[in-house]
């Protein structure tokens, strides 16, 4: 059973008052630094099917963690309040168990990178995720920003990526996988990329052109509740949710396919030039669902306006250059120009935000008010939208000029609170397909429907794992963060969790090896398959930690028990990159 806390003082967190019993064994000459509190684990309680493995990974560190001789507590969060506590640096949990949220825009490492530089860290707002502090890592994540080329580009991220391995900042546990289901009955059975079908990356459906077989002549999907918020593209304010624009109803020049590889889609093909200042873009025909050309003055002006959207404050994803400009060359060709080289417009921007058509938008009164106007809903998707019921549904039907993809079959997604009450909807019928399950689920729906489902299984392009909170012990510690991950039992969680269908991850990163930006070759192995105590226990002995003879761990003697002071920042005289 696992025990939940409330928020205790950062004293409390980092180490225990009262009298050392010096007589333990360990840290060098015998001598004791404070006693290891009670470490308390921070968890999201609201993210549906993870949740159930934020709370097995917490349920092994428990079975396990008194091998070294600490306790642990727990203290359920939902996602806003937990990342609120990380971003104030308010200490009031040592670690936190969950995930980075698999947006479309995080097919580029960009964003993560910025998230864990030592800008982010400490109580300053910003939401560095483990309040990681490292000016290596920091400068190779800035230097990507700007890298024209490439492979020039590639070799920076991997540098970033060893350093961050090797400081084992993010404690990585078992691919995310994903598990779809479908009701074969009712429609024809697809074969799924690598990413498989999920509520964030809708490329497998599209490309399959799924259809149906008889009994129904509609796909009807569920979503997850904060699909369909106030908030439409491109104003939508979760980043996950843009997936299902991007993929459906507003087509952008290129796009992630269903192996995570940019695929053209409006655009016939693109070419950046050398120093990455300038990419120029060839259109295909297409037509809006309105019926009207997509052009070039559409293209120029959709890029434009979201780009002064974002950095005017309106626009929370829309992460475009703000030096960008879009030229006309003729009726089919646009080139897009920067200031400076622009890495990131290809692979985490023009992928994921679809073109609009100029004349609806202004008219609708975008301009004048790009957060609250009367959204005509047009874009130049493979679907169009029919239906928006806030909160509640949407409906598509098949847009038959799209110049890639051949759908032939309508779609009626409809919000769902839980994995329960949609597997219940589908074993009952009312859903045909069925996304972002438990991994249980599919297992179960295989079971009770035998040959009448088809169950999809693939990976995220983020892995799960314990984000070790670093701005104050235990978890500043290299050495401690390598025992913690020493006690996971990886295959364990895979089998339990995922019933076999993911992987583990030993390596510490935060990209999946589904990611296009993966390298192992650069990453640390960070621990076993399975759990491994006697390492644990022998990690903290080399670095000067030892226990009493009560088998309580302590810090090294004179060990400094935090890496700046709490509702501060990382310290430039400490820091100097941040001079």
């Amino acid at each position: 059973m696992l025990q939940t806390v409330g928020v205790a003082s950062a004293a409390g967190l980092a180490g225990c008052s009262g009298t050392n019993e010096n007589n333990g064994s360990g840290g060098g000459n015998g001598d004791l630094g404070e006693r290891v509190p009670t470490l308390t684990f921070q968890y999201w309680s609201d993210q549906g099917p993870p949740t159930v493995l934020f709370e097995e990974t917490i349920s092994q560190i428990e079975a396990n963690i008194g091998e070294i001789g600490v306790q642990i507590e727990t203290m359920p969060m939902t996602t806003g309040e937990g990342i609120t506590a990380v971003s104030d640096d308010t200490r009031g949990f040592h670690f936190a168990v969950n995930s980075h949220g698999p947006s479309p825009g995080r097919l580029d490492p960009n964003e993560l990178l910025t998230n864990y530089s030592i800008d982010f860290a400490g109580a300053n707002g910003q939401y560095n995720p483990a309040n990681y502090a490292s000016c290596e890592f920091t400068e190779h994540a800035k230097a990507q920003q700007t890298a024209g080329d490439p492979d020039e580009r590639q070799s920076i991220v991997d540098d970033a990526m060893a350093q961050f391995s090797e400081d084992v900042a993010f404690i990585t546990t078992i691919e995310r996988p994903t598990t779809a289901a479908i009701n074969t009955d009712q429609v024809n059975a697809v074969e799924a990329g690598s990413a498989g079908f999920s509520d964030t990356h809708w490329a497998a459906l599209v490309e399959a052109g799924v259809t149906t077989t008889g009994g129904t002549d509609t796909i009807v999907a569920n979503l997850p509740s904060e699909h369909l918020t106030s908030s439409f593209y491109p104003t939508v304010a979760d980043g996950d949710s843009i997936g299902l624009y991007t993929s459906l109803t507003h087509s952008p020049l290129l796009a992630y396919d269903a192996n995570y590889e940019l695929t053209p889609v409006l655009a016939e093909d693109w070419e950046t030039s050398d120093d990455g200042t300038s990419t120029t873009f060839n259109l295909r025909e297409a037509t809006f669902h309105n019926g009207d050309p997509v052009t070039p003055e559409d293209v120029k002006w959709t890029y434009e306006f979201l780009a002064e959207q974002y950095h005017a404050g309106n626009y929370s994803w829309t992460s475009l250059p703000e030096s960008l400009t879009v030229e006309i060359v003729d009726d089919s060709t646009v080139n897009f120009v920067t200031d400076e080289p622009a890495p990131t417009l290809l692979t985490a921007s023009l992928a994921i935000y679809g073109v609009l058509p100029k004349g609806p938008y202004v008219d609708a009164g975008i301009e004048d008010n790009p957060t609250d106007f009367e959204d005509p809903m047009i874009g130049a998707g493979p679907y169009r939208i029919t239906a928006y019921n806030n909160q509640q549904n949407m409906a598509l039907e098949p847009h038959d000029s799209h110049p890639v993809y051949d759908v032939q079959t309508g779609i009626v997604f409809q919000l769902y609170e839980s994995t329960d009450g949609v597997t219940r909807a589908f074993e009952n019928g009312e859903l045909n397909v069925a996304v972002a399950l438990h991994p249980e689920a599919g297992s179960q729906l295989r079971e009770s429907m035998g040959d009448n489902v088809q169950i999809i299984t693939g990976k995220s392009h983020l892995p799960f794992g314990v984000m070790p909170q670093q701005s104050f012990a235990p978890g500043m510690f290299r050495e401690f963060r390598m025992a913690l991950s020493n006690l996971i039992d990886r295959r364990s969680l895979n089998e339990t969790y995922a019933f076999g269908e993911s992987e583990v991850v030993t390596q510490g990163t935060f990209n999946s090896n589904a990611h296009p930006w993966h390298n192992a070759d650069v990453l640390t192995k960070i621990a076993d398959e399975t759990a491994n105590t006697e390492r644990a226990r022998q990690l903290l002995e080399d670095a000067g930690w030892g226990w009493d003879n009560n088998g309580n761990l302590h810090y090294p003697p004179d060990a400094e028990l935090e890496a700046w002071p709490q509702g501060e920042t990382p310290d430039p005289s400490e820091f100097s990159c941040l001079e």
